[in-house]
């Protein structure tokens, strides 16, 4: 029992738990310590490397910024651009009197064609008089094209037949001639009717502009925008175009025209003297140009100028094309029109839409007829074909 000279009890008596030596605390205190600066160094760690891929996402954010912003200027650039083209074909389109004021008379544009046509009929002569001409490079691939001038035939054995005839061949001459012609120069066809699709080795230099304006403009067909002002906006674009009257497009010596002319002269080369074939290159070559001055001049009229070929329907018996006087003109068989079928295609015919004054575009006329030549259809299978020589005057 103590007395009142004994020394004051230690804190640690007074607890109920055990007792714990100062040390071992300082010891695990310590371990802690260590613990958690280990912890703040690997957390130091981590955070450097989330700094170093926020500042790699920074950088990539900035650059994304800085070409959104080149993109923004580049858009409204262009928006203001366009914004101005708008104001000034607003202002074109006021002075409509100034920009169309080359519109033609119909006479005009279409002796334009009669000489063109006119002009490859006489070339046609080149090939026609040579007594041991050999059998033309027709190709079975190029059937379907050879059926746009003898729509009867059914292959190439029945066409070496026809062919052998030298008026035939003289006809089959101005036919090919006039249909490639229709399909590399010529704008493609509209309201439905298809073309024949052009190779890019054989276009006119502007044909890359002249298939952009087409497509914006069969768009604008296909919408509810009446058709004087779509005929309007064509002939505008191309009376605007810098290359419309180019002198790259009646330039003879361009490659698209040059390829154009073998196309045809492959064909028909072994019909002609050796000696008339650089004569004929040449008139050749002339002949493309004027179709070229020719096509220019359609697309800047108001009204709405087709040149194409009658289209051949197939059917499961034969290829078959019926004569229509609505389009055709034909001189070499007698009897019902009706009763008659078109045996060769010589020339295009010349379709019209609306006029001048940039009305009535409801119907499409027949401004000059394609001129064929025709059969009387027997009752027997075998057809009898009458051809003749066309009349100067076609």
């Amino acid at each position: 029992m103590g007395t009142d000279s004994d020394p004051p009890c230690n804190a640690a008596c007074n607890t109920t738990g055990p007792y714990r030596h100062p040390a071992a605390s300082n010891s695990r205190t310590g371990l802690h310590c260590e613990y958690v600066i280990s912890k703040l160094n690997a957390t130091s760690s981590d955070n450097s490397i989330l700094q170093a891929q926020l500042e790699e996402l920074k950088e990539i954010f900035r650059e994304k910024v800085d070409h959104l912003e080149e993109e923004i200027a580049h858009l409204t650039y262009k928006n203001q651009q366009m914004n101005h083209a708008a104001k000034n074909l607003q202002t074109y389109m006021s002075k409509q009197p100034i920009f169309f004021s080359d519109q033609l008379p119909d006479e005009h544009i279409l002796g334009k064609t009669f000489l063109l046509l006119k002009r490859i009929k006489d070339w046609s002569a080149l090939f026609s008089g040579h007594e041991t001409a050999s059998q033309a490079a027709i190709q079975d691939e190029d059937l379907d094209q050879y059926r746009a001038v003898f729509p009867g035939t059914t292959d190439l054995e029945s066409l070496h037949a026809q062919l052998r005839d030298g008026k035939r061949r003289r006809l089959f001459v101005r036919g090919w001639t006039a249909y490639i012609i229709c399909n590399t120069v010529f704008p493609a066809s509209r309201d439905g009717v298809p073309s024949v699709p052009k190779s890019e080795d054989s276009m006119p230099a502007n044909e890359a502009y002249q298939e952009k304006v087409l497509e914006l403009e069969n768009m604008m067909r296909s919408m509810d925008i009446p058709m004087a002002k779509v005929n309007d906006w064509r002939a505008l674009t191309f009376h605007l175009s810098p290359t419309s009257e180019s002198d790259d497009m009646g330039n003879i010596e361009s490659t698209w025209m040059q390829k154009a002319c073998a196309r045809v002269l492959t064909v028909i080369k072994p019909w002609s003297r050796p000696e008339d074939m650089l004569m004929a290159v040449e008139e050749l070559l002339s002949i493309f140009q004027d179709a070229v001055n020719i096509s220019a001049v359609l697309q800047r009229q108001r009204a709405c100028w087709t040149v194409r070929f009658p289209g051949v329907p197939q059917t499961d018996a034969a290829y078959v094309l019926p004569f229509d006087s609505t389009y055709m003109m034909a001189k070499d068989a007698e009897g019902p029109q009706g009763s008659r079928t078109v045996e060769g295609v010589i020339t295009p015919a010349v379709f019209k839409r609306g006029n001048a004054d940039g009305e009535a575009f409801d119907v499409e006329t027949c401004a000059q007829e394609a001129v064929v030549v025709t059969s009387e259809e027997c009752k027997e299978e075998v057809r009898h074909s009458k051809f003749i020589e066309i009349d100067t005057s076609l």
